[in-house]
């Protein structure tokens, strides 16, 4: 798992940066103006309490979601290639 992270980083340097940038401005904002996002996180949170009252319209939700997700960076993260025939049975996993 940690060689996967690895190498998406080694593809994307300036990644690392940006994930950290984010994480630090959202705990200054928490630290600092802690209600500000209140009403927009409530409705959020009520969107998608009503969305899990329907389960069967949720699973399909996030199953197409993630699809979605995968498609979309794609051109980021292409599919692996085997370097030798013992790593076609860890992409099929």
């Amino acid at each position: 798992m940690n060689s996967v992270i690895g190498s998406t980083m080694l593809q994307f340097p300036s990644a690392i940066f940006v994930v950290l940038i984010v994480a630090l401005g959202f705990v200054f904002l928490s630290l600092f103006a802690p209600r500000t996002g209140e009403r927009f996180f409530r409705r959020f949170e009520g969107s998608f309490a009503r969305l899990a009252d329907q389960k069967v319209l949720a699973v399909f939700a996030l199953s197409f979601s993630v699809i979605a997700i995968r498609l979309a960076i794609l051109p980021l993260l292409r599919i692996p290639i085997p370097g030798i025939h013992d790593e076609f049975s860890y992409l099929l996993m």
